[in-house]
Formats: C-alpha cells, structure tokens, sequence
C-alpha cells in the first residue's frame, strides 16, 4: 500500500539570477532600441516599462499568432530573442542598425533562461525527499492509473512521474508540454513529484515530439537502472523466461535478450490496452519507461520496464551492423576538375573502406543536409557489383544530379555547395538510423579537394591535386608519417629513428602548443597511438618563427591546429626530435582531435615496455597516486601501485604534489630527457584530482585561446564552464564589503596563490551566504558560470550547496607584484582575473572616467581602478577621487574583467578592498592614558583631565564630555600641553555623593583618508565612562567596588585609596600561592575587595584592618591572572585595628555567581555561601557545580589550604557537598569561588549523576574596551577542533589565537593585542570570531592603547 502523503504549502525552486536586468540588459535597450521604442506609442522599452511590457507578455502584432514577446525560461520560443538573432520566424532583425555583439547576445539568453521558475528534472530528483520543486517536460504515457493519478514526464536531463491519490487534476495526453509544482517523493525507489491541485499542473503546449526511445541492452539497463529511471527505453530481441501473460489482472513476467543471463521485470499493467491481447511471439521487441519496486535500503534492485500501449510490443527485426566506411576526401567546387568520366568536370565525394571485408554501400544513404531526411537519398541496390568497395579501397559518388543518365554512382538530387554544407553517409535499419560518417564544411576553392590524410585517419588535408577513388597525396611534398620517422623494431638495441639527418615533412595536430614551455617545444601528432608523435625543437624561439597560414604570415599555432612541416630528423640524447625547420603551414583547426592513449606507468616509465613506442605521444594515465612529490627540478612521480613513472612541469599546470595524494587522470605528452621519461602536463586541466577541483584547474586557459580574445568572446572561458566541481579556497575577499547589487558575492583563492588560482562566487540573494572574513578556509560545490558583461568572461562558481567553513583564520596567500601593464590585454591579464595584486611607485593619469574609475600607470600601461568595494566608494564619494598627477605608492586589490574595451585595453580593472590598499592613513586618534586630578575628588575640587592623543597626522580637536548623576552632557574644550598632550578640567559639584561620568572625544584633520576620524575614552557608545563620586568623607570599599558600567571597572581605577574592612582572605591565602588578601565592609554586594603587596605582617581572618593602595583593574604583573578584578596594589600600610570580627557569608545560588549572572560583578571580593551542590564539571583548572537553580558555576583552589586542595583533588563527578563558601572573584577571565580551606566545603553527602547540558557559546570579551589585554571565554558542547582568531574591522586577519582539539567545557583565552608577528597592534575596534565544528559566532571590541 502506498504511504498517506500531508502535502505542505509548496515554495518554487527558482533558478539562481546571475544576470540583472536593471544594470546589465535595460542598458542594452537604452543603447539599441529606445530611440526607435521608447515613449512615441507602441511596445515602450524605457526603463519604467520594459520589464513589465516584456515578459510573458503576448505580441500585439496578429502575424505572431499570440506568441509572447519573452517567454520566462524559453529564448527560443520568445519574439524578442527570434529578433535579436536574426532568427527569421517573427520578421525583420532588431536593431535595425545591426546585430547586437555575441556577447550580449548570450546576455539576453542567460537573462531569458533565467526567468524560468522551474528546475531540471535531473535536478529535482537529486533534491532531498520532502522538498518542493517545479519541473517542465513532455508528458511521455497516458495515466497508469484508473482511480489515482501517474504519468511519466520527461525532460533533456531526466525523467519522473507526476502521482497524487486521486482522478486527475488536469487530464494529460502524451506528447502535451506540462509544468508540475510539487513535492519530491520516493516511492520504493521510484523518484515522484507529487502535485496538490490542478494550479500546480500547466499545460505548455500540446502535440509535441516524444524524446527518442534510447536503445538498451537488458545488461545495459540493470547495470544503469537509476540512469533510465522513468525514461523512455526500447530493449530489442527479448523473450518472457518466467511468469504468465495475463488476462484479467496486471503481472510481473520475466524477460531476457541472452538466453536468461541478464534479465529484467516486464510489468503489464491492467490500466494499460495490453491485457486481452495476444503474447507476443518470441523473440519480440518492448518499449516503455524504466520503472522500480525496491521496498528497502539501499533501493538499488527491482527494476522494470512498463510498456504502455500494446503497440509499444513489435516483432524483433534482424540487428544489422552499420558499416565501417568513413567519407574520405570531396571536392566540392570545380573548374578544372575533376572528370566524372563523361567529360563533365563534377563534385565528388569519394568513400574510403578501412577494414579487411568488402563493403556493398547500395541501400545506404547519401545527403547534403544532414537535418532533413527528406533531402537524403538512397543509393541504389541494383548492382552490386558497382556499389562494392573493396577492403582497404575507395569508391566515388558523384555529386552532379545526373542518376538517370550515368549510372547509380551518381546523385539524382545532390550538389555540393562550394559555400559549404554538409555531407552525411547514413545507414537505416527498421527503426534504427546510424550516421556512418559526417562532416560540415566551410566555403571551398576551386579545383582543391579536402580529405583525410592519410586515408581513413583523423587528420584532414587540402589537396591541391585531387585523387578521386584513390590514395591521397600531400601537396606538393612526399609527406612522410611520424609512424615511419619514429618506429624501431627492438628499441632495446637501437632507439634511434631511422631517417635520422634526413630532411622529412610530415603533417599532423599540434598536442602541445609552445606557449607557457619555454617557446622552443612543439609536439606534433598524426594519429592516435604510439609511434605516432614527435616534437619540433626550434632553437630561436618558435614565437619568432614565420608561420604560414590563410591569414598570412602568423607567429603563433594553437594546440589543435592542422599543420604541415618540413625539418630535419635528429636524436638528441635517445629523443627523436625534428630540427631546423624550414617551412610551417598552418591549414586551421583540425576537423578531429587527437585523443590521448590511455597508458599504464609500467608501459611509459623509464625502461618502460612501451616507453620508446609512446615518445612524444599524447598519453593519459589513470587512477593513480603521487608516490614522490619531489624527485628535483620540478619533477615528481605518480603510481598505480605497481610501476611509478614521472611527471615534468616544463608547462606551468598548478599542481602541488602532495606524497599519497589520489589523481582521477594525469594527460601530457611523454618527453625523454637526462635518461628519463616523463610525462609533459600541458595546462592545469591535465592534472585531474581525485576529489576537491583546484581553482586554476577551473580558471587557467590556454595562451592560445587568450590570443584570440578580442576576435572570440568565449576564447577565455574556462574549459569546466557548466560543470559541477567541489573547490577549496582561502577568502580574500570577505562577503558584504564589494558592491553586488541585492546580492552578495565573495572571493576565495588557492592557498598556493600565483596565477589562475583565484575565483568569484555571486549570489542574487544576499542570505545565500554565511558572513565570511578574510582567512576563512571554505569548500563550496557549485557550476562553473561565465559572466560576461563585455569582452570575453569572469569566471565564477554558482554555489549550489551550503558552503562548508573548513577553518578559519587561515594565513593569505602572498599578494602578486605585477606592473600596470600587464593588466591591460588578456594574454597577461587573465591569469590574474580576481586573485590580489600589488601595483607600485604609479602615478594617476586620469581621474575623471564615468562609474567612479580612474586609471594609474607605473611606466608599463596605464590600468583602471575601480570602488566596486564600498569603502572605496565611499572614500571617493567624500573626498573624490585622486588628483592627476598624485604618486601612488602601492595600491593593492582584485583584479576584475568587468565591462571595457579590449580595443583600449580597458577592460582589467584593479579593485583595492579597502582605504589601506592604497596606503592611505589608518585613524582616528589613539587616545591613551588618561588621568585626572585629583583622583579622589571632594565637593568643590576643579578635577583636571588628560590624556595622551596622537595620530599620524594632526589633531584637530579634543573635548572632555562629562555629566553630573546621569544628567545631560557639557562639553569642556581641551587645549594641547605639547608632546601631544592634552588637558581640560571639570567644574566641581558643589554637592556630596554626586556621582559624575566622563569620556574624552578627539578628532583628526582627515589629511589622506576618506573622512574626519573620532575616538573615544573609552567607549561611550556601548555605555562605559570613567567617573568619581564628589564626597569629603572617606571613601569605602563599595565605593571602590561599585561599578555602573558594562566594563564592570572601578571608579578609582588608578587611584591611590585608604578604605577599611574586614578580612576574609588571610595570610594562609596571601601564602597559598594566590598571593592577594581579600576584605569585605559588610555583608552586601559591592562590599568586597582584594589586595596584595603586605608582607609586614600576618593578617588573620577577622581583622578589621584599613588599607592604603592604589585601585587597579589590570595588574601590570598578572594581567591574565588578574585582570577584570578590582584589586589594590602597592599597599604601602596596614593598619589592624581590631580581630576576631566576623563577617557571614551572602547566600546566594550558584546561578547568581554564573558567568552570565545579572548581578554577578557585585559579589566580586565577597565572602558567599551555596548550599546542596554537586559537583558538573571537573575542568583542567577548577570545577563545576550547580545547585537547584540548574545553572552551572565555578569553584577553585587558587587561595586553598593544602588540605582543601588535596580534597579537592578527590572531588568526582557527580559528587554532592551540603555548601561551598569562598571569597567570590574574577581571575583567569571567569569568575568563581576561592576556596580558603576545609572548612569552605561542606560535608559530602554522596554521588549525583547528572548531566549538565553543555552549549556552544563565545562571551563577551572582558575587559572591553581595553589595554593591553582581554580575555575571552567560550563554551563548546563537544570534543571539536576549536578555531579562534582576531581580525580588524575590515574583515582582515589579525591573529590566530587558538587552532587545537579542547574537550568540552568552558575556557577563557588571552589576547595581549599583539598580530601574528608578535608586533603590537593599534588601537581600534576588532571582530574576535570562534569556529567549533559547526558552531560559528563572533563579536566585537575595543583596543585603547
């Protein structure tokens, strides 16, 4: 039985916008169409209509039969695309003045494409079971179904079945073009969307062609069942082997095509007109869809095949193998030639039989139009004498139109055009059509013939004198094969060739092109296989070597090309090599590639069994590791567990071995030099990882196709463009800090840097990403995509998965120097496409360019720089753009291919991040220590404020703010003293116990950066202030305490004090190793302090004693230690003026004292007391324990008796004590109860096995702001890898403060404001930003120096 589905509310998969219409296609109609469609009447594209009188929107114009004008998803059924292709079908091409460049032409189809509110098939079924998804495609079988519903539906990638538990929503017939929305389910291994209403089912279109049925094997089938899930599929030649064939009810019934070795479920079923027919005889034929029952995991059996007519059964017709035969050579303009043998000069196409039988071509069909079988003819079977080409012979059809009057070798409708067309040699049997051989060609010239050359191989020739029905012949020199230069019987005894010092010419396809290996190595092939390649050594440089081609004399041949050479056959060193080259033609693009050979490393290696016979061929290895990544000289090797054989790197392909590292393929040319073999990679794509794609595998092109640039816009397309990859990267460009629309886009690169090794990945939706900063290590799985918004394209990865975040804080790779000039034209440029740069010492030309550009030219080119990030933009936007003439020092930044001209080589542009790429000054102000005077204020003191501010350029101005019991704030001008010193003073209050705030602001001039700089002393704007309370009285220990603020700071921070107490921390503590008394006021919050710095006496718990020193938040000798907790030091006197005081604990709950406790800095230095405890944690430095709040604190033995810290040794968890008193402070960036002694701990009353839920969570830093340390505490739920890492505002990475495993618990970090390198960093605002698993948060402070 099926399973009940609750369908859910339905969200639309949307394909992903690349292309926006405001900045990138609306441009396109204000440039070519509005002048003529624009506000005069009819179809209006100014900007405020386009859009909405464009898609799917119906011509207006009768002629065009309803057809919309942009049909979403649909180019090739939109008007507007018919117009700007010149497709013919909607009238005239548009604009009138021209077609738009190929490049936008794409622009408007991806845009079109785009629209589309669907997914592929393939897609949908790759998604999660539950999802939701909209699918196009042509309905392939009527309803399976009586009472529910269940079609087959198919597209170009895929197939699936539309079911829901009812009648049809919308009655569907085979052949009708549907849209379904809904969700994805899988029922017994069978992938079906399942719709809710008859809203989510569109009929498109009706009467359209079904997708060919693809030809199986039962083999074939079982062994790729998911591949042809819900497919249309034909299996010829079966038999039923088991079950019956029913008559009343559907059936499972067996069938096999080999006589039972492979066999598969034939399921009839009794909605279909199939039952009450007759079996079909044995052996027949059966079409349908491939269908599943599998009811368990994994779901990889139960495969089927459901015909849905009876008519899909059909007798087997006999299998007839197409012929071998290959179109040979063709001649299709004449003047002079060639004599049909009726003394008519005619084309011909002449037919070349490579095997070893005779072949009768009567019954086969001939045609020029390999699009139209009503244009192909067949040639005759009369006479099969005359139709016979014999083994290894040619034979010639005339091309003339004259069948009737010479003979059955002779077309009745056929000429071929001297402008080119096509030639097809088809072979047809029953439903079966193979096209034997084909070709399209380009326009011809008279009297020359184009063929293969030599016969039947792949490398195809113009022939000056052609040879119709027999062998062809070069022009006008005896061509000599590689085979016959290169082959030796017993390369064992004597490898060298033997034409060796004779001058040959040979004609093959460049497999290694000479740019990027040193300009002197050209690999040359004439047909796959060993023997069969040779390289061309040119001495001087081949980039100076007169080139012959169509095009004149060129200085360049492009892997791929068809050329012919004349040199002279040498052996250097046991290489066969071709020398002193006197003439190269260059015939074009070769018709047929060479393919590499796949090879083993025993055939190929050193000594190899095929080493000599695979010189210089094409070679491809597989399925191999990197057994030495380094052998010397660049050189590594690769194995398949048996032989291991080199690989060279005279090419630059990228590729850093690594000892183990798995390779899907390594391809090159195999090279023999200092006594070795040694494959050649020629470019990063020949080196296939086994997993992760590295970036310059995706990026890298050929120089080649670079050339080519301003002639093809996709000649720097990268050759993954469509594929899905995985790749990893290091950010260098964090997201949200360059412009990208509504979007977001980011930029990550390969931790190897250099050239090719970075990439771009954009998303229109600006959640699509999580917030990214420099040095975070991400691996995103995504398409390969070209925009192209100009000349050629910026490739960029379209992330399709969630990107994984594999570290973060990661160091960046090296910024490249490069001159201005070689950012100008592609061949330089492209390699550089969004990796970071550095120009220097270049001077700005112009300043005046449109979208906020301006260019800089260090001597070598000028370049463009651009404000794509905002804070560039921002900074011109304030202070404009440099003046003509400014020195730039260095500027840093990506380099983007972004709209320009390669006419004007304005089309690389240098994007700096931030203001400091162009080494701007950094700001604002350092304002640092800060005082008063006096420090204790009374009544009617005038208090002094000053303060230290500097800067790199000048300050402008400095102010006192400052209110009187939170009240509204004046402002005190301050004056500079010198030495950048400055002073202004408070008035005083006139009044007891007024409680006054105040902070310094200072301002620089903003000379060299984008604006005015402030600070602040300290951060006002999280609410923090430095303060006194005005009193002529003494001051007390809560004065001291009390803290208004979030930073939790005293008052008198740096204050000398006298304050009385009792003490709770005595001499046993002070010698404990925790080196501080404590004392307490009275039994309240804020009544606590401790104190260090007296040995002159023994102090006793219970002394009431007063205390002169200063206050201090951060010791200057135990700043990790102590930081964060109010303390005097450099006690200069002790007076002890009474003992045997008592002073009771606070009792309070262990969520009081929690590190996120509301109130919990009150309790810092007072004496509190918890009770029915148990132990939740035993740390690496202190415990857990909680009580019946449930809320986890701190314990530790900093201040405890060696008898307490032996107990506490014992301690397990779990463990129950009755109470735990202690002196409450903040010391190693937490806070916690100081046990004394024995006493502190109540009685144990047994084991409590709980368990604590542990949470990840980053805490606020404390202090903050502050100088020169902080400590920052973070929680992890679990064993993980913890990253944590500062950086400054602009995403930059600063420091990597931890990078290991840690257990789970709670840990507190210090941060003494130094980077990486040990050097002190300035005073500012950073992000500190923690990755734990999959746990990532962050937060901000702030560093006064």
């Amino acid at each position: 039985m099926r399973k009940v589905l609750f369908i859910p509310l339905f969200i639309t998969v949307i394909i992903a916008q690349t292309v926006d219409y405001d900045t990138q296609i609306q441009p396109l109609w204000n440039a070519n169409c509005t002048s003529c469609h624009g506000n005069s009447g009819g179809l209006n594209l100014s900007a405020a209509q386009s859009y909405n009188n464009l898609v799917d929107v119906a011509s207006s114009n009768n002629a065009y039969g309803g057809a919309l004008r942009v049909a979403s998803g649909d180019p090739n059924n939109s008007i507007l695309y018919d117009k700007i292709t010149n497709g013919g079908n909607y009238g005239d091409s548009m604009p009138p003045s021209g077609l738009m460049s190929s490049a936008n032409r794409t622009l408007v189809q991806t845009w079109i494409s785009e629209l589309s509110t669907y997914t592929t098939i393939a897609i949908a079924r790759s998604q999660e079971e539950g999802s939701s998804a909209t699918v196009r495609g042509i309905v392939t079988t009527p309803n399976f179904q009586t009472s529910n519903t269940e079609y087959g539906l198919q597209d170009g990638t895929a197939a699936i079945v539309i079911f829901h538990f009812s009648a049809p929503y919308v009655e569907l017939a085979v052949g009708d073009s549907v849209e379904v929305t809904g969700e994805i389910d899988f029922y017994n291994g069978k992938a079906e969307i399942i719709p809710a209403s008859a809203d989510d089912i569109t009929v498109i279109s009706q009467g359209n062609d079904l997708p060919e049925f693809q030809v199986l094997t039962v083999a074939d089938y079982i062994a790729n069942a998911e591949d042809y899930e819900s497919e249309l599929i034909k299996i010829n030649g079966v038999s039923i082997t088991s079950g019956t064939w029913p008559t009343s009810s559907s059936a499972n019934l067996t069938i096999s095509d080999d006589g039972g070795t492979s066999t598969v479920t034939l399921r009839i079923d009794s909605d279909m007109d199939i039952i009450g027919n007759d079996e079909p005889a044995a052996p027949f034929d059966v079409r349908g869809i491939g269908g599943q029952y599998d009811s368990s995991d994994p779901y990889d059996s139960g495969y089927q095949i459901l015909p849905r007519y009876y008519t899909d059964f059909a007798p087997a017709q006999d299998v007839v193998d197409p012929p071998e035969l290959v179109i040979n050579e063709f001649l299709a303009a004449t003047d002079l030639c060639c004599d049909d043998g009726n003394g008519e000069m005619e084309d011909f196409i002449e037919i070349y039989n490579p095997g070893d039988e005779a072949v009768d071509i009567g019954g086969l069909w001939i045609t020029d139009n390999l699009d139209d079988p009503s244009d192909w003819e067949q040639i005759p079977t009369t006479d099969a004498t005359t139709t016979t080409v014999a083994a290894g012979g040619h034979i010639v059809i005339w091309a003339d139109e004259d069948q009737d009057s010479q003979g059955i070798l002779h077309t009745v409708d056929i000429k071929l055009s001297a402008g080119g067309e096509d030639i097809g040699l088809i072979f047809v049997s029953g439903a079966d059509t193979v096209f034997v051989d084909s070709l399209s060609f380009g326009e011809q010239t008279d009297d020359i013939s184009y063929g293969r050359y030599p016969d039947g191989s792949e490398n195809w020739e113009f022939f000056n004198t052609p040879t119709p029905g027999t062998t062809n012949q070069t022009n006008p020199q005896t061509v000599t094969s590689i085979y016959d230069i290169q082959y030796v019987a017993d390369p064992s005894t004597d490898d060298a060739s033997p034409l060796n010092g004779q001058e040959v010419t040979i004609s093959g396809v460049v497999t290694t092109e000479f740019w990027g290996g040193g300009n002197s190595h050209l690999y040359v092939q004439d047909a796959s296989g060993g023997w069969n390649g040779i390289i061309v050594y040119q001495s001087g440089g081949w980039d100076e070597f007169d080139f012959s081609s169509a095009q004149g004399t060129v200085h360049s041949v492009a892997e791929g090309d068809s050329i012919t050479l004349t040199g002279t056959v040498n052996e250097y060193y046991g290489l066969t090599q071709i020398i002193d080259v006197t003439e190269c033609m260059i015939h074009g693009p070769a018709d047929v590639m060479i393919e590499p050979t796949v090879v083993t490393p025993g055939q190929v290696m050193t000594g190899g069994t095929d080493a000599e016979k695979f010189e210089s061929c094409l070679v491809a290895v597989h399925d191999i590791s990197v057994d030495d990544p380094d052998l010397g000289y660049g050189e590594w090797s690769i194995t398949d567990g048996t032989n291991s054989v080199r690989v060279d790197d005279r090419w630059d392909y990228y590729f850093w071995p690594e000892a183990g590292q798995d390779l899907a393929e390594v391809v090159g040319c195999l090279d023999y030099s200092f006594s070795n073999t040694k494959i050649q990679p020629r470019l990063a794509r020949d080196v296939v990882e086994d997993g992760v794609t590295r970036i310059q595998r995706v990026q890298q092109v050929l120089y080649s196709d670079l050339m080519k640039a301003s002639e093809v816009d996709e000649s720097d397309f990268s050759y993954l463009v469509g594929d899905t990859v995985t790749i990893e990267g290091i950010v260098t460009m964090p997201t949200g800090l360059s412009y990208a629309g509504s979007g977001v886009k980011f930029i990550y690169q390969d931790e190897n840097g250099g050239p090719w090794s970075s990439i771009l990945s954009y998303d229109p939706d600006s959640s699509a990403f999580p917030v990214l900063f420099e040095g975070d290590r991400v691996q995103c799985t995504g398409y390969v995509y070209e925009y192209s918004p100009g000349p050629g394209g910026l490739t960029e990865l379209f992330i399709t998965e969630p990107i994984n975040i594999v570290s973060v804080g990661v160091q960046l790779p090296d910024t490249v120097d490069v001159e201005t000039g070689d950012l100008r034209w592609p061949t330089e440029a492209e390699q550089w496409g969004t990796v970071m740069v550095r120009a220097t010492d270049a001077i700005v030309i112009e300043n005046d360019l449109d979208y906020g550009e301006w260019t800089i030219d260090d001597g070598s080119g000028k370049v463009k720089v651009d404000d794509d990030s905002d804070s560039i933009s921002v900074w011109q936007e304030a202070v404009g753009r440099p003046p003509v003439g400014s020195y730039v020092s260095s500027i840093r930044g990506w380099v983007y291919n972004h709209y320009g001209s390669y006419a004007d080589s304005s089309t690389y542009k240098i994007e700096p991040l931030y203001v400091s790429d162009i080494e701007f000054g950094a700001g604002p102000p350092n304002i640092m220590n800060v005082s008063r005077d006096p420090c204790t204020p009374g009544i009617d003191d005038v208090v002094t404020v000053t303060a230290e501010i500097v800067d790199n350029s000048t300050i402008s101005e400095a102010s006192v703010y400052y209110r009187l019991d939170g009240g509204a704030w004046n402002i005190v001008q301050m004056s500079a003293t010198g030495d950048g010193v400055w002073s202004g003073t408070i008035s005083s209050s006139g009044t007891e116990g007024v409680f006054l705030e105040y902070f310094v602001k200072a301002a620089d001039d903003g000379v060299d950066q984008s604006e005015v700089k402030y600070s602040e002393f300290p951060d006002a704007e999280n609410g923090n202030y430095l303060g006194y309370e005005t009193t002529d009285g003494d001051l007390t220990l809560h004065h001291v305490q009390f803290s208004p603020w979030p930073n939790g700071e005293s008052p008198y921070n740096g204050c000398d004090v006298t304050v009385t107490g009792i003490v709770t921390a005595d001499s046993a503590q002070y010698n404990s190793g925790y080196g501080a008394y404590a004392f307490q006021s009275e039994s309240e919050q804020w009544s606590g302090v401790v104190f260090d710095g007296w040995d002159n006496s023994i102090l006793h718990r219970g002394d009431e004693v007063t205390v002169t020193g200063m206050v201090e938040e951060f010791d200057p000798e135990w700043h990790f230690k102590y930081d964060g907790n109010t303390k005097l030091i450099d006690v200069s006197e002790v007076t002890v003026h009474s003992t045997g005081n008592s002073m009771a604990p606070m009792s309070v709950s262990t969520a009081d004292l929690s590190q996120d406790g509301e109130e919990v800095e009150s309790y810092e230095g007072c004496l509190v007391t918890v009770s029915n405890v148990t132990v939740s944690a035993i740390n690496a430095y202190d415990w857990g324990i909680v009580d019946a709040s449930g809320v986890e604190c701190l314990i530790d033995d900093d201040m405890a008796t060696m008898e307490a810290d032996n107990y506490l040794s014992t301690l397990e968890d779990g463990a129950t004590l009755s109470q735990v008193t202690g002196v409450f402070n903040f010391s190693y960036g937490t806070y916690k109860i100081q046990i004394r002694d024995l006493a502190d701990l109540g009685q144990e009353l047994g084991i409590n096995n709980i368990d604590v839920p542990r949470s990840y969570a980053l805490h606020n830093n404390f202090p903050n702001p502050f100088n020169p340390e902080t400590q920052i505490r973070f929680e992890i739920g679990k064993q993980e890898n913890v990253q944590l890492v500062i950086y400054d505002l602009l995403g930059r990475k600063v420091r990597t403060l931890v990078n290991e495993n840690y257990s789970p618990g709670m840990y507190v970090i210090r941060w003494d404001a130094m980077n990486d390198n040990r050097n002190p960093v300035s005073s500012g605002a950073y992000i500190y930003r923690i990755k734990a698993g999959e746990f990532i948060d962050h937060k901000k402070m702030i560093l006064m120096r």
